[in-house]
C-alpha cells in the first residue's frame, strides 16, 4: 500500500493528475490542493484497491486523508465522492460546515442529496467535535463541565488556555468565566 508520494506534478486534469517519482507516473486523485506542473509535492496517500480498480487519493496534509477516511466509512459515501465533497471547499472548511450542520453546503455538492447530507451530518458531527476536544489538550476539564451542564460548545471555548496545574484548578477557573459572562 501506498501512503506517501514526493514527486513532480507532471500533468493536471479536472481532478486528477501524475505525480513523476523517480522513473514512475503515479495517477493521484487530488484534494484540498491546486496542483501546477512542475510543482514539488509531498502528498499524503490513500491508496484505494477493489477488484477492478486501484486508485490513489491524495492530499498535501494528513487531515484531509483523515476526513476523506471518515467520509468514506459512511455508507453511501464512496472515494469519489468523499474526493468531490473534499475539492469543494479546503477540510477544514467542510469540517466546520458539517459541525455546524450546513445542509445547503452539502447538497450543493453534485451527488450528494439531502439524505446522504443528513448521514453525513449525523455520523460526523460528533466523531469531529470528540477530535476537536482532544486538539484542546484537556479533555477531563471539558467532560466535568458537560457533567455540569454546560454545551460541549461552551466547553471547548473556555477550555482553551485555562490555567491551572490540575484539572479541579482549570474548572475552578472555568466556572469564574462562565458566571463573569453571564
Amino acid at each position: 500500500m501506498i501512503a506517501y508520494l514526493e514527486g513532480i506534478i507532471r500533468a493536471v486534469s479536472l481532478d486528477n493528475c501524475v505525480v513523476q517519482v523517480g522513473g514512475v507516473g503515479y495517477r493521484v486523485n487530488f484534494m484540498g490542493c491546486n496542483p501546477q506542473v512542475g510543482e514539488q509535492v509531498c502528498w499524503e496517500i490513500y491508496d484505494h484497491v477493489r477488484e477492478d480498480r486501484h486508485e490513489l487519493f491524495g492530499a498535501p496534509d494528513k487531515h484531509a486523508i483523515d476526513l476523506f477516511e471518515k467520509l468514506i466509512d459512511i455508507n453511501g459515501v464512496g472515494p469519489r465522492l468523499a474526493q468531490k465533497i473534499l475539492l469543494s471547499a479546503g477540510p477544514a472548511q467542510v469540517h466546520d460546515r458539517i459541525l455546524n450542520e450546513d445542509l445547503a453546503f452539502l447538497t450543493s455538492i453534485s451527488g450528494v442529496g439531502k439524505k446522504t447530507a443528513q448521514k453525513i451530518i449525523l455520523e460526523l458531527k460528533g466523531v469531529l467535535v470528540r477530535e476537536e476536544d482532544q486538539t484542546v489538550g484537556d479533555v477531563s476539564t471539558i467532560e466535568a463541565l458537560v457533567s455540569l451542564g454546560y454545551s460541549r460548545r461552551e466547553a471547548i471555548e473556555v477550555a482553551k488556555g485555562l490555567p491551572g496545574e490540575t484539572v479541579e484548578e482549570r474548572i475552578k477557573q472555568a466556572l469564574k468565566q462562565f458566571s463573569h459572562g453571564s
